[in-house]
């Protein structure tokens, strides 16, 4: 059969924008046989495989980002003394810690800055407990290991599971063990992960990529650390650049100026997916049923550049 994939990157609250590239593929009628994710595109993707319908998704994670738990969860990793300010956005908040020298105290006595316990019971509130092989659509999540350097593919097992290691931004959320795995965040592995779909059996992949790209990376380093922080920016969005390039179509959100804590522009960020996809669905629909010929529905191989990167290992 014919498999048409879906890969969500991360990119925190920038990947807000799969919302309305959801959306869109939906009102457009352009099926999905397969979604892979990454981080938060991990968490939307994965809520789609399970409630099918994005109205459903958005009204969710609207809720999620209002409830007490969220709340209390940019409390718990930002410290609300160190701002009067209230309405300042988690990362906000994260990065007045840092510069007063309060990050620093925590993160060297912390394993990460948001209580395992906590993170759980946050990721509880937003994931349903079900065994990603009863999802109706298929769904792979992507986590790091830390200790070995791997590109982790869960398949199967707990979606919670998968979602809380795939969305651990390391230092923030506590990383997750798992059968001598060390895993975290997903994003600094593979944030556009278009392989694992291919070797998934996909003949037709679709990329929303809500990552930066240099020229925004703003502003310019004025300290040490803030120069490690944008090197290591640099590295992480070249490589996805790198394995996005597998795809048969990127649609490319426009969301300059949009940062990862930016959750309050939630209608910003799906509005530009939403925007993106419409003028993309063309050129979707128009290699879809070129590869769809190609490979005769499905039913034989296809050439494919050769992939050059250390393949992921599936669990």
């Amino acid at each position: 059969m014919f498999k048409t994939a879906l890969v969500l990157s991360g990119g925190a609250a920038r990947a807000l924008a799969h919302l309305g590239v959801l959306e869109q593929l939906e009102e457009h009628k352009i099926k999905v046989n397969m979604i892979v994710g990454t981080s938060m595109g991990a968490i939307i993707g994965g809520l789609y495989a399970y409630y099918e319908e994005i109205a459903l998704v958005n009204k969710h994670i609207r809720n999620f980002l209002k409830s007490e738990i969220f709340q209390k969860g940019i409390s718990l990793a930002s410290d609300h003394a160190t701002t009067n300010e209230e309405s300042e956005g988690f990362f906000q908040r994260f990065l007045t810690s840092f510069r007063k020298g309060l990050f620093y105290t925590r993160s060297v006595t912390r394993q990460s800055l948001v209580p395992s316990d906590y993170y759980r019971e946050a990721i509880a509130q937003l994931v349903p407990e079900i065994n990603i092989e009863d999802l109706s659509i298929p769904f792979a999540a992507v986590a790091l290991d830390i200790l070995s350097g791997e590109e982790i593919i869960f398949t199967t097992g707990s979606l919670r599971r998968a979602i809380m290691a795939s969305a651990a931004i390391p230092g923030i959320f506590p990383p997750l063990n798992i059968n001598g795995l060390t895993l975290v965040d997903g994003g600094w592995v593979d944030n556009a992960p278009v392989i694992p779909a291919i070797m998934l059996g996909a003949h037709f992949v679709m990329c929303s990529d809500s990552s930066w790209s240099i020229s925004e990376l703003w502003p310019n380093p004025s300290s040490a650390i803030e120069l490690a922080f944008r090197c290591n920016d640099i590295t992480r969005i070249l490589l996805t650049d790198l394995k996005k390039q597998y795809a048969d179509v990127i649609v490319r959100p426009k969301l300059h100026g949009i940062t990862w804590s930016d959750f309050d522009s939630i209608d910003y960020c799906h509005l530009a997916g939403k925007v993106a996809c419409k003028e993309t669905i063309p050129v979707i629909k128009k290699r879809k049923r070129l590869k769809y010929i190609s490979t005769l529905g499905g039913t034989r191989g296809f050439h494919r550049k050769r992939i050059v990167f250390k393949k992921p290992r599936f669990i």
